[in-house]
């Protein structure tokens, strides 16, 4: 509530007086970094957590995915991203929201090769993994392979929609609409 509010240091205040934080707790407490686009108290706070024993599940994950998409030092933001993707294969964390993360982190990194392999590795995609590759692909100027993506996603029978017409550049190499 206190960070809906913009306050993020009540945030800190009622979240340091939890007597036994857990998985809960923390990841509460990344999303509400994230949200105010605290990238690097993300992965402080991340490294507090890991310092009390508790394991990152699929949302601390989510949340790591975004800040390491908006650090804006150097490499840091792809270093730290491929450990956070490694973490994942590791611990077997193949769960469709945690994909599409890494998949966006990627993209946002100029890494679409990056999210398109992971696109591939995995099959059980929704329409939001097929809008965050195509999306990813056209963000990074790959608009031929988003559209042909775009054809894939359709005659495998995943209908478009609002978002994936929204993606910008898709439609500039398919041409005018004939009418």
């Amino acid at each position: 509530m206190y960070d809906k509010c913009g306050n993020i240091g009540n945030v800190f205040n009622l979240f340091n007086r939890i007597p036994k934080r857990d998985q809960v707790s923390w990841n509460s407490m990344l999303a509400a970094l994230c949200r105010d686009e605290e990238w690097v108290l993300v992965l402080d706070c991340f490294r507090s957590m890991v310092a009390e024993n508790l394991e990152p599940s699929s949302f601390t994950l989510m949340s790591l995915a975004l800040a390491c998409s908006n650090l804006l030092r150097g490499n840091d933001g792809l270093k730290l991203g491929k450990q956070v993707h490694a973490y994942s294969l590791r611990k077997g964390d193949r769960k469709m929201f945690t994909n599409n993360s890494l998949m966006a982190m990627y993209s946002k990194l100029a890494r679409a090769g990056g999210s398109r392999a992971l696109f591939e590795s995995f099959e059980d995609r929704d329409l939001i993994s097929w809008n965050t590759i195509i999306s990813s692909l056209g963000q990074n100027e790959c608009f031929l392979e988003a559209l042909m993506l775009l054809v894939r996603m359709v005659h495998d029978g995943i209908s478009p929609d609002g978002v994936t017409i929204a993606i910008p550049g898709l439609w500039l190499i398919a041409g005018p609409a004939k009418g």
